[in-house]
C-alpha cells in the first residue's frame, strides 16, 4: 500500500472522498483506527500526499489524530507530512525545479572541478575560491535533495581548508603561535568537522577517509607546535610520543590500501627517523617547516553519500504540562525515534541535558531497537530522569547521538575536545556527534512530603 500510494498519487487524489468516507455536506462517522482495512487505506493516502499536497485539505479533522498515531506506531510506513503549529495539515507549496536532476549532478561536478584548481593559486585567490565553493555547495541541496549529504560533506571539508588557510597564511602566524588563542579554536573546529565527516556520512571510500585524516593531521600539527612553542621543556615529550603514534597510524593506513599521501604528510613521513626520538627540540623546527608548506586541496568523492540522522517521534516536545515527581526519585519518559544510516547501532546513545548544564548518556539495550530495513532502525525505550528539588518547572533536553573513539586524536597530555568542556561525556576516551535536534521535556521535581 505504501508503494501504491507513492506511485499512483495522481489516481489517488480524486478517490480521497470515497476512500476516507467523507461527504461535502454531512458529517460522517469516524472510522475505527484498529480496522486493518482502514489502516491500509490511510497508509496509501498518506504516501500519496507526499507528492500531491493538494490532497491535504481534503482530509477530515479526525485524520490528523489517526496520522499522529500511525506515525508513531508505523514510522517506516507513514511518511512525514507538513503540519501547522495548530496541529493540522498544512500543505507547503511545492517548488517545481527548473533544472533536471542530472543538471544538479553536473553543477556539483563543475563546482568540484573548479575547486581543484586552488592548489595552483595564490593564497588570497584560493581563499576566495573556497568561500565561493561553500556558497555554491549550499545551493546543491535546494536543486536536488538527494545530493545534499555529498554537498554537505564537501562543504565541511572546504570549511576546514578555509580555517587552516586563514590561520597559516597570515604574515605573523608563527610569531603569534605561542600566545594567540585563535590557534586552539582553529584546531577544535577542524577536528570537530573532520570527525563529523568521517562518522556522520555513509558511502565514504578508504581513500576519502585517508584524505580527511590527512587534513586532521594538519590541525594536530598546529596544536602540537603551539604546545612546543609555549613550553620547550621535556614535559612536552608525551605529546610528541602521541603525535608520532597518530603519524604512524596514518602512514599504516596509506600503505595497507596502496594510497599516496599528500605533500604535507609526505614531508613528515620523510622525517620519521628523526621524529622517533620524540625530543621537542627536534619536533619544533620540523613542524614549522611542514606547516609552511601547507596548501589547500579538494576532496573528490566518487560515491553519493548518505547522512546519518534521527527523528524523535515521542516525546513531541510540545506539551506544556510538566511531569511531576518527588525530588531525588525518578520518572520514566517514553522515547520513540527513527534512526537512519547509522552503520553500528551499538554506538547510539541518548543524551540528557538538564537546566544546570549537567549531561548524562543513556545506553539503550539492543532489544530496544527494531530493524526496519538495512539502513533504518526504530527505537522504543524508557528514559529515566531524576534530579534534586527545583523552585519551578524547567526543561530537560533529550537527543540522540552516536559515539566514536578519540584515542588517536590525543596530541597532548589531555584529550582535545571538539567543543565546550563536557567531562561527563568524554572521560572514557569517546566523543560523539549529534544525530538530531534536542527535544524538550518539561519536568518539575517536588519536595518530599513528611
Amino acid at each position: 500500500m505504501r508503494q501504491l500510494g507513492r506511485n499512483q498519487s495522481a489516481l489517488t487524489l480524486p478517490l480521497v472522498p470515497r476512500l476516507l468516507s467523507t461527504h461535502p455536506y454531512f458529517e460522517t462517522l469516524e472510522p475505527d483506527i484498529n480496522d486493518p482495512a482502514y489502516t491500509a487505506i490511510l497508509i496509501m493516502v498518506f504516501n500519496a500526499a507526499v507528492s500531491c499536497p493538494t490532497m491535504l485539505p481534503l482530509f477530515p479533522d479526525h485524520t490528523f489524530q489517526h496520522y499522529t498515531f500511525l506515525r508513531r506506531t508505523l514510522p517506516d510506513l507513514v511518511p512525514t507530512l507538513p503540519m501547522s503549529e495548530g496541529g493540522q495539515f498544512c500543505p507547503k507549496p511545492v517548488a517545481v525545479p527548473s533544472t533536471r536532476p542530472s543538471t544538479a549532478s553536473a553543477f556539483l561536478s563543475e563546482t568540484v572541478q573548479r575547486l581543484a584548481a586552488m592548489t595552483s593559486m595564490d593564497s588570497g585567490s584560493a581563499r576566495e575560491l573556497i568561500s565561493l565553493g561553500i556558497r555554491d555547495l549550499s545551493r546543491v541541496s535546494q536543486i536536488d535533495p538527494s545530493l545534499a549529504a555529498t554537498a554537505e560533506c564537501l562543504s565541511m571539508f572546504l570549511q576546514c581548508q578555509l580555517c587552516l588557510s586563514q590561520r597559516l597564511e597570515a604574515a605573523d602566524w608563527m610569531s603569534q603561535l605561542g600566545t594567540d588563542v585563535m590557534a586552539d579554536s582553529v584546531v577544535v573546529k577542524v577536528i570537530r568537522l573532520t570527525h563529523n565527516m568521517e562518522h556522520l556520512f555513509r558511502g565514504l571510500r578508504v581513500a576519502d577517509i585517508a584524505s580527511i585524516r590527512q587534513l586532521r593531521l594538519r590541525a594536530q600539527t598546529l596544536h602540537l607546535l603551539a604546545i612546543l612553542t609555549t613550553n620547550k621543556t621535556t614535559s612536552c615529550k608525551p605529546s610528541c610520543v602521541q603525535y608520532l603514534q597518530v603519524l604512524n597510524d596514518l602512514q599504516r593506513l596509506l600503505l595497507m590500501n596502496n594510497l599516496k599521501a599528500d605533500n604535507f604528510a609526505q614531508s613528515l613521513f620523510a622525517e620519521t627517523h628523526r621524529l622517533e626520538s620524540c625530543e621537542p627540540s627536534v619536533y619544533l623546527p620540523l613542524l614549522r617547516v611542514a606547516l609552511q608548506r601547507h596548501r589547500p586541496y579538494m576532496l573528490h568523492l566518487d560515491n553519493q553519500l548518505q547522512r546519518a540522522s534521527a527523528d524523535i517521534l515521542e516525546p513531541s516536545g510540545v506539551s506544556e504540562h510538566p511531569l511531576k515527581f518527588m525530588a531525588g526519585l525518578t520518572v520514566a519518559v517514553t522515547l520513540v525515534a527513527q534512526i537512519n544510516e547509522v552503520e553500528n547501532i551499538q554506538d547510539v546513545r541518548i543524551k540528557l541535558r538538564y537546566p544546570d548544564s549537567e549531561e548524562h548518556l543513556v545506553v539503550p539495550t539492543l532489544t530496544d531497537f527494531r530493524q526496519q530495513n538495512p539502513q533504518s532502525h526504530s527505537i522504543r525505550t524508557n528514559v529515566t530522569l531524576s534530579h534534586g528539588l527545583w523552585t519551578e518547572p524547567s526543561y530537560v533536553e533529550l537527543s540522540i547521538i552516536a559515539v566514536y573513539p578519540t584515542d588517536t586524536d590525543v596530541v597532548s597530555g589531555e584529550t582535545l575536545t571538539a567543543g565546550p568542556s563536557k567531562a561527563t561525556t568524554r572521560t572514557d576516551g569517546f566523543d560523539y556527534i549529534e544525530l538530531c535536534a534536542p527535544v524538550k521535556v518539561n519536568i518539575e521535581p517536588k519536595p518530599c512530603r513528611r
